[in-house]
């Protein structure tokens, strides 16, 4: 690649945020073609993480300091693989040794202790036996999205289960909780347990709100009935 190339992708295209304060770590996050851009001890550094279930990795460099780190972790699901490249980092500028780790490790404990009471008040409710709005069968159709494809419902064994056309091993289980809220339980543990709506328009189903944990994908995607 050619230097113009490489400096093509450092080159700012969106702005993740700024802070002007003195004295933060960062006074902005930036995003170029492929990196995250970002101040830290008053020079340019560069990274981005990967993810496939169950590894997580981090790629960062700092040019002034001609220091490349690369951290590779059978993990999932947590933030270590972050903390262990920002310790490196602080090492290497000769900065003030912070515990990354101990803070991340908090805030998972926190996180999921109320993720854990939000399921199990909603697992309450299902208990219930609330019925939906509108015939099971009502459910059991094809929805789209622009950007992923299509998903089915389908109703075997008196249970709702969504199928992803581009995610065949997937299956999502719908318990409904309450006005046409469901909670779908997927297949494949990383992706979470999360509350799906319906949308329901002149005593029809019209779409989903389709969501997954957010340490997978933290934004929605809305699909409409097709048939």
């Amino acid at each position: 690649m050619s230097a113009n190339s490489i400096q093509t992708t450092r080159t700012p295209s969106s702005i993740l945020g700024v802070d002007p304060r003195d004295n933060q770590e960062s006074h902005f996050y930036l995003y170029g073609m492929g990196w995250i851009l970002n101040d830290c001890d008053g020079k340019m550094v560069y990274s981005h993480g990967g993810a496939v279930d169950g590894f997580l990795s981090q790629v960062l460099f700092v040019p002034e300091e001609k220091l490349g780190i690369v951290v590779l972790t059978n993990t999932d699901k947590n933030n270590f693989y972050d903390d262990l490249t920002y310790e490196i980092r602080d090492a290497f500028l000769s900065l003030k040794y912070k515990n990354y780790s101990d803070a991340s490790f908090q805030d998972f404990k926190a996180e999921t202790l109320a993720k854990t009471h939000t399921i199990d008040s909603l697992k309450q409710i299902i208990t219930l036996n609330k019925k939906p709005s509108l015939p099971i069968s009502t459910y059991t159709v094809t929805y789209q999205n622009e950007v992923y494809g299509n998903i089915t419902i389908d109703n075997k064994a008196n249970t709702l289960k969504i199928h992803f056309s581009n995610h065949p091993d997937l299956i999502g289980k719908l318990e409904h909780i309450q006005n046409d809220n469901y909670l779908c339980t997927y297949s494949l543990p990383t992706m979470g347990i999360v509350e799906i709506p319906f949308t329901i328009e002149n005593n029809k189903v019209t779409g989903l709100t389709l969501s997954v944990d957010p340490f997978i994908e933290f934004t929605t995607y809305q699909f409409k009935k097709i048939k």
